[in-house]
């Protein structure tokens, strides 16, 4: 144990200042995601993912709590926590959205064939450059 000595009171804040600074520093360091993933499990915000399945287990598994044991319940617990998961994949599977994939060989495709069909709060202006090596993400 040692022993500081301040000249006055306000050395004496400032190194209490610096030390809560430290501490926070360390906490938020080892916490790190963990705040990140609460946060998102507490919005109800909506999460979409292309073949998201592992990657929830994953999340789960390392900042929330252990996996259930049976995937029945497993999927309780994903039900009850995150509201709105879309796996773009399962979609993409689906027999019922055989009109709107027909023809649809990658996200850019996709994109263009229902951004006038569903309400969309935010739509970027996807565009090809021809003068660089860019091309549209295909995770099919």
């Amino acid at each position: 144990m040692s022993l500081v000595l301040f000249e006055s009171r306000i050395y004496f804040n400032d190194y209490v200042n610096e030390l809560k600074k430290r501490l926070q520093k360390k906490y938020l360091d080892k916490v790190g995601f963990t705040e990140v993933f609460q946060l998102l499990l507490t919005s109800k915000k909506v999460l979409v993912g292309h073949n998201c399945f592992s990657d929830l287990l994953f999340l789960f598994k390392h900042f929330n709590d252990d996996l259930p044991r049976e995937l029945i319940d497993f999927k309780q617990v994903i039900n009850s926590t995150l509201i709105n998961v879309y796996d773009t994949r399962v979609i993409q599977k689906d027999n019922q959205f055989d009109d709107i994939l027909t023809g649809v060989k990658s996200l850019s495709d996709l994109f263009t064939k229902v951004v006038d069909k569903v309400d969309v709060f935010y739509a970027p202006n996807i565009t090809e450059n021809s003068k660089s090596s860019f091309s549209f993400h295909n995770a099919g």
